[in-house]
């Protein structure tokens, strides 16, 4: 599921959490509810692995980000310990943002 919430600063972003409850990835702050919603159109059209980046953070933990069509950045995961669980992050939101409901 997509969850809109509201940063310190009175932002909205979103979330996305997976059928357990874990946070899968987080999306930036936007101006408006709108353009939060907006930003959720786009992850849930943007599921190819041409839209996913694997990363190493300082800490050699992994993360990936999605992007747009455009290459702008729409969300950056949790970190995982290793490149499988960072995979397996990415299939989840494959499987489940195509149906996942906004709240």
């Amino acid at each position: 599921m997509y969850k809109i919430l509201i940063s310190k600063d009175n932002k909205p972003y979103w979330i996305f959490v997976a059928s357990n409850g874990k946070i899968i990835a987080n999306s930036e702050t936007f101006n408006s509810r709108e353009a939060c919603i907006s930003g959720i159109r786009s992850s849930k059209n943007s599921l190819t692995m041409f839209h996913f980046e694997i990363y190493i953070s300082t800490d050699s933990k992994y993360y990936f980000v999605q992007k747009a069509n455009n290459y702008e950045i729409l969300c950056k995961s949790e970190m995982y310990e290793t490149k499988q669980m960072c995979l397996h992050g990415i299939e989840v939101m494959q499987n489940l943002c195509p149906s996942a409901l906004i709240v």
